[in-house]
């Protein structure tokens, strides 16, 4: 089909056409009362090509628009045959029968599209029509070797005035055949054969379950969906005991399926629903939730297994876990577990991370090499220093994953480990600072007209030489006393302790300077009093 298409060329001729390819879209666009009635020059309508040519689409589209009616109303149809008249007699309800012709079932039988003949036979399209050599579809399925499609045949029936008519096995065409005369397929020919058998005892019909004839009485003809390619309709007839098994087979499964608890018992409610031709829909939905249990079994045997391994030195364990995670959530297992399994891979991932970042922090301590020899002795790197600056980024780190780690539920030891490495190295960065000189704020001095003030590391404030000491070693004293705890250096320490003996006797000095002033002071007062 193409968009340039003659002027003068008749819409009705390029449907069936486009029936015949199978563009579906095109008949679509073309299908309207008259083109389901249009034949070509052959005789063929729309529905006979696509039937012929196994285009299911379009055999649906046709029949859900009158297709099949248009085709009794043009070729009409055999309600019923003789068994052995030959060539074989019309009986049963009067139809329009203005002339035989191979049908679209014909075709779709000969052919051997198997869906196409369900769709067909579900719209009430006659097993019974003849074609033009007087050939029931029967024999047409039988000469093709399709033995799917017998067994179809011959499980379905046609209702003549109230009474079930099968498809006839011993029917004859024009040329004398039954249908078991005219297949050489082996197993087309062995059922028709047992078929003739069973019609002898009045077992006209083929069970779809256990492949035995049974009379009309002990049977139920009924509609179920096959999965072939994909999911269709299909004209089965089951005998009594069979549906009675299936509908036990049907209620096991459910009730295995809601259970949904070992994978045993529902793997074995399946196999029994297959072995007895129950619902796909059912089996489906048993197959979905056998596959959803087991995704789940894994998954919390994962869970398990790395909550076993934790603390964790790498991702490597965590991987069968995130494949079980994804193959849950993509069969829609539990939202809890699969809530669990997340919040344990939150909680690995943020130990990890801690972890990391806790063996790192070793590289942030002081060591010997951070003391340098002064003018007055060995000397601490101080906060300008670059190694400070790196160490107290480590520390905001640190900090940040320890708050992350505990708000995952990372493990209780983890955690701990970054609150000692955490420690430490608060406790150093206080003592670097403890060491730094305060600030001399000149500016707050002039605009507090001269008054000196100096600005501590730790933000306190102080405005005279004794005050701006005291709180230096008070700072230093605290400071050493908690690395010395914390097991800094002792390099570390003596250099520290040194700066702590001369800040120390630097207080000593502007104590006893002080007391010289305020001695001094009292002694002025004393004298200006007694002047007075």
């Amino acid at each position: 089909m193409t968009d340039d298409v003659p002027a003068d060329e008749p819409s009705s001729t390029l449907f069936i056409d486009a029936a015949a390819a199978g563009d579906l879209d095109a008949v679509r666009r073309l299908c309207g009362t008259a083109e389901l009635r249009l034949r070509d020059e052959s005789g063929w309508s729309a529905l006979t090509w696509a039937s012929a040519e196994g285009h299911t689409p379009v055999v649906e589209f046709l029949i859900q628009q009158g297709a099949i009616d248009a085709e009794v109303e043009q070729a009409g149809c055999v309600s019923d045959v003789a068994e052995d008249a030959n060539p074989p007699s019309l009986v049963g309800q009067s139809l329009v029968t203005t002339r035989a012709t191979t049908s679209p079932l014909h075709w779709a039988c000969w052919k051997g599209h198997l869906r196409v003949v369900w769709m067909l036979l579900l719209n009430n399209m006659s097993p019974l029509e003849l074609d033009s050599e007087k050939n029931t579809p029967l024999h047409l399925a039988a000469a093709g070797g399709h033995l799917e499609i017998v067994k179809t045949l011959l499980s379905v029936c046609v209702t003549v005035n109230g009474v079930e008519k099968p498809v006839p096995v011993k029917a004859r065409n024009a040329f004398g055949n039954t249908a078991a005369q005219v297949t050489k397929h082996a197993g087309c020919k062995s059922l028709l054969s047992k078929a003739v058998e069973a019609a002898a005892d009045d077992r006209r019909f083929l069970c779809s379950s256990s492949g035995l004839f049974v009379g009309s009485r002990e049977s139920c003809a009924v509609t179920v969906v096959d999965q072939v390619s994909a999911p269709s309709q299909r004209p089965v007839r089951y005998s009594t005991e069979c549906a009675s098994k299936i509908r036990a087979a049907e209620a096991a499964l459910e009730a295995a399926t809601a259970a949904m608890d070992k994978p045993e018992a529902l793997q074995s409610a399946l196999d029994a629903a297959n072995a007895s031709g129950a619902s796909v829909h059912l089996i489906d939905a048993g197959t979905a939730a056998l596959l959803r249990l087991e995704a789940q079994l894994a998954l919390e045997e994962q869970v398990i297994t790395v909550n076993r391994l934790r603390p964790l030195e790498s991702r490597s364990p965590l991987k069968p876990l995130s494949s079980c995670l994804k193959l849950c959530r993509e069969r829609k297992s539990l939202p809890s577990l699969i809530e669990q399994g997340e919040q344990v891979l939150r909680s690995v991932d943020a130990e990890l991370a801690l972890q990391e970042c806790t063996h790192a922090s070793s590289s942030l301590r002081l060591t010997d090499a951070h003391v340098t020899d002064g003018d007055e002795g060995d000397e601490l790197i101080l906060p300008s220093h670059t190694f400070a600056v790196v160490a107290d980024a480590g520390i905001a780190s640190l900090e940040g994953l320890i708050a992350a780690a505990r708000a995952a539920g990372a493990l209780d030891e983890v955690l701990r480990a970054g609150d000692s490495a955490l420690s430490m190295l608060m406790a150093e960065s206080e003592l670097r600072h403890a060491l730094d000189e305060p600030r001399l704020e000149e500016a707050e001095a002039e605009a507090a007209g001269g008054e000196t003030s100096w600005l501590h590391p730790d933000g306190q404030k102080s405005t005279s030489p004794l005050e701006r000491l005291e709180l230096q070693c008070g700072a230093l004293a605290a400071a050493l006393e908690k690395s010395e705890v914390l097991g800094t250096a002792e390099t570390v320490l003596e250099a520290a302790r040194a700066k702590q003996a001369s800040l120390q006797e630097l207080l000593k000095q502007e104590v006893a300077a002080e007391e010289t002033r305020v001695a001094k002071a009292a002694a002025a007062a004393a004298k200006k009093a007694k002047k007075k």
